[in-house]
């Protein structure tokens, strides 16, 4: 779908309110609207179930194998959370905010010297309000991270992930636009919310199958901890932690 038939069909969504109501009256026409702005706030907030384009939340393996991500750097502990991932010999995604990479361009490239790939995860990371942003908006958020990554990196990226995994109908066309991928996650723990670490590593290990993709964060006192833990469990429990070839 185009950003002027995702326009079209918003309108169109819009428009049936009225005109049920014209045709049947007010009541029909206040439960139509009802119905589907609940309809599309449950594509934006609950990203399963979106028909807003395909985020790529597994990948196809027949073995024990895991795609570890991380978002929200570069942060504080980040060379923290680099040492970790470099102990255990495993590498991750990171899918970094734009005006933190302006803040520390060094730390972006020290994440990818340390053999990790990267990706874009909005300039300001507006969790709030992304998945309400017109296509210009989305342009600008989305065009800034990529320009920011680029200028300390030297290269672009091509992965995307929006603030908190929220998304609208004009998401898969800007993004088709800037040629860049969404990818989602089949395994979380909330830790950016939760800070009880054994509480966030049950909610993980619980979602794991072959193929999963698994988010985490950083930024917080906890995540470190939470990292070593996990890693530690994976390979307990036999889990190979890999950057999948559809993510390179």
């Amino acid at each position: 779908m185009s950003v002027r038939s995702a326009w079209l069909l918003l309108l169109a969504l819009h428009s049936a309110p009225v005109l049920a109501g014209w045709r049947f009256g007010w009541p029909v026409g206040v439960g139509c609207m009802f119905f589907i702005h609940t309809g599309l706030l449950a594509t934006v907030f609950l990203p399963r179930i979106s028909p807003w384009g395909t985020a790529l939340r597994t990948f196809r393996t027949e073995k024990r194998e895991v795609c570890l991500t991380i978002d929200d750097g570069p942060t504080d502990d980040t060379a923290e959370i680099l040492t970790i991932l470099g102990e255990a010999d495993v590498k991750a995604v990171f899918f970094l905010i734009g005006i933190r990479v302006a803040q520390n361009p060094s730390l972006c490239r020290t994440i990818t010297d340390r053999g990790h790939l990267l990706g874009n995860h909005t300039a300001t990371h507006p969790a709030g309000w992304f998945w309400s942003y017109p296509p210009t908006g989305q342009r600008r958020e989305i065009s800034n991270a990529s320009h920011e990554i680029r200028a300390a990196y030297g290269q672009s990226v091509h992965l995307f992930r929006p603030p908190a995994g929220f998304r609208n109908l004009f998401n898969p066309a800007v993004l088709r636009e800037l040629g860049l991928r969404e990818i989602g996650w089949s395994a979380r723990g909330f830790d950016g919310v939760d800070t009880d670490v054994d509480r966030v590593l049950r909610r993980i290990l619980g979602g794991l199958r072959p193929g999963a993709i698994i988010l985490l964060h950083q930024g917080m006192p906890h995540h470190a901890t939470l990292l070593r833990r996990l890693l530690g469990k994976l390979k307990e429990d036999g889990w190979e932690v890999v950057i999948p070839r559809e993510l390179k």
